[in-house]
């Protein structure tokens, strides 16, 4: 076997070899693959991320709203208790009407 060098610098080339290198061909290969899993597993950690984060600032919303309408639900029914004078009048009315809304609406959202 004989061994020269060649101009490139401290690389030497020996005879038998061929033209394409095996660890060349490997590292395209799998370099290829493996840029393309990360890029892939970028964007669906990305993806990931925003529904999280989308997900999180609803139910933030919806539990601010529902706590909302706690407060106002209940400052009516105190204000109707003050007006007719009758303790628990407005707690009652107030129920009601949210009940046959609530009613209302689970009897028509199956209908398109």
């Amino acid at each position: 076997m004989k061994i020269e060098l060649v101009p490139e610098g401290n690389k030497t080339k020996r005879d038998g070899d061929s033209d394409w290198n095996l660890s060349y061909l490997f590292d395209t290969v799998f370099g290829g693959v493996g840029s393309l899993v990360e890029k892939v597993f970028e964007i669906v950690v990305n993806g990931v991320e925003a529904a999280v984060s989308g997900t999180i600032r609803r139910l933030f919303a919806l539990a601010m709203g529902l706590i909302g309408l706690w407060f106002l639900f209940g400052g009516f029914a105190s204000l109707l208790d003050f007006l007719y004078g009758v303790p628990g009048i407005g707690g009652i009315t107030v129920g009601s009407v949210v009940f046959i809304a609530a009613i209302i609406v689970s009897a028509t959202a199956g209908r398109k």
